[in-house]
């Protein structure tokens, strides 16, 4: 497997190669967030949410509630506040 280049900014490092039709661990798909200069595997960036939305519950949730959802929760829940 090779690193594809970022045809975005290609000044910054190469995107990890294993996109979205390839199967990580227990199946699922690794999806990648780039952020700035940053990439981050799907589970990696749910947590960087969680502990956002843990720190500062949105409104009608509280911080427990935010520290037991799943990550699909936890970006489903990003997307529909940042829609």
């Amino acid at each position: 497997m090779t690193d594809k280049p970022n045809l975005l900014n290609p000044d910054v490092p190469p995107i990890p190669d294993d996109g979205y039709d390839r199967l990580g661990e227990h199946g699922k798909s690794i999806v990648h967030y780039i952020i700035g200069d940053e990439v981050f595997t799907e589970a990696e960036f749910a947590q960087r949410k969680r502990q956002q939305y843990i720190q500062s519950p949105p409104e009608g949730f509280t911080s427990d509630e935010i520290r037991s959802m799943r990550d699909d929760e936890i970006l489903d829940m990003d997307y529909f506040l940042n829609e």
